[in-house]
Protein backbone atom coordinates (compact mmCIF):
# COMPACT_ATOMS: atom_id res chain seq x y z
CA UNK A 1 0.00 0.00 0.00
CA UNK A 2 1.33 3.41 -0.96
CA UNK A 3 -0.41 6.56 0.27
CA UNK A 4 -1.23 8.99 -2.57
CA UNK A 5 0.79 11.73 -0.82
CA UNK A 6 3.97 9.62 -0.82
CA UNK A 7 6.62 10.26 -3.46
CA UNK A 8 8.09 7.06 -4.86
CA UNK A 9 10.86 7.80 -7.35
CA UNK A 10 12.11 5.91 -10.38
CA UNK A 11 13.56 2.44 -9.99
CA UNK A 12 12.07 1.90 -6.52
CA UNK A 13 10.90 -1.63 -5.77
CA UNK A 14 8.50 -2.43 -2.94
CA UNK A 15 8.07 -5.94 -1.58
CA UNK A 16 4.80 -7.69 -0.86
CA UNK A 17 2.92 -6.37 2.17
CA UNK A 18 4.95 -3.16 2.44
CA UNK A 19 3.21 0.03 3.60
CA UNK A 20 4.38 3.54 2.62
CA UNK A 21 2.43 6.23 4.49
CA UNK A 22 1.72 9.92 3.84
CA UNK A 23 4.57 12.36 3.33
CA UNK A 24 7.26 9.78 2.60
CA UNK A 25 9.90 10.29 -0.07
CA UNK A 26 11.73 7.33 -1.58
CA UNK A 27 14.22 8.78 -4.05
CA UNK A 28 15.75 6.49 -6.70
CA UNK A 29 17.29 3.04 -6.89
CA UNK A 30 15.72 2.04 -3.57
CA UNK A 31 14.89 -1.60 -2.84
CA UNK A 32 12.40 -2.32 -0.06
CA UNK A 33 11.71 -5.89 1.06
CA UNK A 34 8.50 -7.57 2.14
CA UNK A 35 6.31 -6.47 5.06
CA UNK A 36 8.19 -3.24 5.72
CA UNK A 37 6.40 -0.37 7.47
CA UNK A 38 7.55 3.07 6.32
CA UNK A 39 5.75 5.48 8.60
CA UNK A 40 4.84 9.19 8.21
CA UNK A 41 7.38 11.62 6.66
CA UNK A 42 10.21 9.11 6.23
CA UNK A 43 12.84 9.94 3.62
CA UNK A 44 15.00 7.27 2.03
CA UNK A 45 18.00 8.32 -0.07
CA UNK A 46 19.33 6.81 -3.27
CA UNK A 47 20.69 3.28 -3.54
CA UNK A 48 19.24 2.22 -0.18
CA UNK A 49 18.34 -1.37 0.65
CA UNK A 50 15.67 -1.98 3.27
CA UNK A 51 15.26 -5.72 3.85
CA UNK A 52 12.17 -7.64 5.03
CA UNK A 53 10.24 -6.83 8.22
CA UNK A 54 11.89 -3.47 8.97
CA UNK A 55 10.00 -0.64 10.66
CA UNK A 56 10.87 3.00 10.05
CA UNK A 57 9.00 5.23 12.53
CA UNK A 58 7.74 8.75 11.72
CA UNK A 59 10.31 11.31 10.60
CA UNK A 60 13.20 8.90 10.01
CA UNK A 61 15.87 10.09 7.55
CA UNK A 62 17.86 7.39 5.78
CA UNK A 63 20.71 8.78 3.68
CA UNK A 64 21.93 7.26 0.43
CA UNK A 65 23.58 3.87 0.12
CA UNK A 66 22.33 2.61 3.49
CA UNK A 67 21.45 -1.05 4.10
CA UNK A 68 19.02 -2.11 6.83
CA UNK A 69 19.13 -5.87 7.26
CA UNK A 70 15.97 -7.85 8.15
CA UNK A 71 13.92 -6.87 11.18
CA UNK A 72 15.60 -3.55 11.97
CA UNK A 73 13.50 -1.07 13.98
CA UNK A 74 14.31 2.63 13.62
CA UNK A 75 12.70 5.00 16.15
CA UNK A 76 10.99 8.32 15.48
CA UNK A 77 13.16 11.11 14.01
CA UNK A 78 16.33 9.01 13.90
CA UNK A 79 18.92 9.89 11.21
CA UNK A 80 21.29 7.52 9.44
CA UNK A 81 24.41 8.82 7.70
CA UNK A 82 25.15 7.67 4.15
CA UNK A 83 26.96 4.44 3.37
CA UNK A 84 26.10 2.52 6.56
CA UNK A 85 24.87 -1.01 7.22
CA UNK A 86 22.67 -1.94 10.18
CA UNK A 87 22.68 -5.65 11.08
CA UNK A 88 19.52 -7.71 11.40
CA UNK A 89 17.19 -7.21 14.38
CA UNK A 90 18.95 -4.05 15.60
CA UNK A 91 17.02 -1.25 17.28
CA UNK A 92 17.93 2.42 16.79
CA UNK A 93 16.25 4.60 19.41
CA UNK A 94 14.14 7.65 18.70
CA UNK A 95 16.10 10.80 17.86
CA UNK A 96 19.34 8.87 17.49
CA UNK A 97 21.98 9.85 14.96
CA UNK A 98 23.78 6.89 13.44
CA UNK A 99 27.27 7.78 12.22
CA UNK A 100 28.79 4.28 11.86
CA UNK A 101 27.63 0.84 10.82
CA UNK A 102 26.08 -1.47 13.41
CA UNK A 103 27.36 -5.04 13.41
CA UNK A 104 25.79 -6.24 16.69
CA UNK A 105 22.04 -6.77 17.12
CA UNK A 106 21.32 -4.61 20.15
CA UNK A 107 19.63 -1.35 21.16
CA UNK A 108 21.55 1.77 20.08
CA UNK A 109 20.66 5.31 21.23
CA UNK A 110 21.95 8.88 21.33
CA UNK A 111 23.85 11.37 19.23
CA UNK A 112 26.04 9.84 18.05
CA UNK A 113 24.28 6.51 18.56
CA UNK A 114 26.02 4.20 21.03
CA UNK A 115 25.39 0.73 22.42
CA UNK A 116 22.66 0.89 25.06
CA UNK A 117 21.73 -2.70 25.87
CA UNK A 118 21.51 -6.20 24.53
CA UNK A 119 18.23 -7.43 23.11
CA UNK A 120 16.24 -9.71 25.36
CA UNK A 121 15.18 -13.27 24.51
Amino acid sequence: LVHPNAVVGPRVSLGEGTIVTAGCVLTCDVEVGAHVHINLRVSIGHDALIRDFCTLSPGVSVSGNVTLESGVYVGTNACLREGLTVCARSVLGMGSVLTRSIDEAAVWVGNPARFFKELGG
